[in-house]
């Protein structure tokens, strides 16, 4: 949780009181499935990475700045949100996949804030490479971290608070990571490890797409 000044970016995954031990395996089969078909969490990222930046400067270049702003601060926020939603329940997190835009799970509020340019939107494939550095090692880290979750659900159904905040915390900055990628935000991604809760009001966000 953050103080002081209002974050344009507020992400969030509720708590889960119980995690049905089910939902272990099914979340293992669902990886599975994912690789087999050549669509894992990692590629759909490195995919994420290359396209946002380049699909921001061809939208900012063909239709604007402020078009860019209303539609990608909607729509684009939209599924962002149900994505990270998907991580969330793969994370352990949520015991329910989305599977709709409307109920993704998590919270993930965005004011977008500056001017999109369409040299500003390229040049993000290069200042976006030390966060997604850290990215991937928190990712690697995270396997390990990811098992002794499976294991306290199975044995508890309880997920271990560290396990919670540290899978929260990187969910945050992946979401960071990619409002800042798409131009959505001003700067660098941060590089910042953040895994409390949010406070409850929101700030005055665009409103989820429908």
């Amino acid at each position: 949780m953050r103080t002081g000044m209002r974050d344009p970016i507020v992400f969030d995954v509720p708590d889960e009181p119980h995690h049905d031990r089910v939902q272990v395996l099914l979340r293992v089969l669902v990886m599975i499935f994912l690789g087999a078909i050549g669509a894992p969490i990692g590629g759909i990222f490195w995919v994420l990475y290359l396209g946002l930046p380049i699909v921001a400067a061809v939208l900012v270049g063909s239709r604007g700045a402020d078009w860019y702003r209303t539609e990608a601060g909607n729509h684009g926020v939209a599924w962002l949100r149900w994505f990270l939603g998907v991580c969330a329940y793969l994370g352990l997190l949520r015991d329910r996949l989305p599977v709709s835009l409307a109920e993704p799970g998590v919270r993930l509020d965005v004011t977008p804030d500056g001017t999109p340019t369409v040299g500003g939107a390229l040049v993000r494939l290069i200042t976006s490479i030390p966060a997604a550095i850290v990215l991937w090692l928190l990712a690697i880290i995270g396997v390990v971290v990811w098992i002794i979750g499976a294991i306290g659900i199975l044995a508890t159904r309880g997920l271990p608070g560290f396990v919670a905040r540290y899978q929260r915390g990187a969910l945050r900055m992946l979401a960071r990571y990619f409002v800042h990628h798409a131009s959505l935000a001003t700067g660098m991604a941060p590089i910042a490890f953040d895994t409390g809760h949010e406070p409850l009001e929101a700030p005055d966000a665009l409103a989820p797409a429908r």
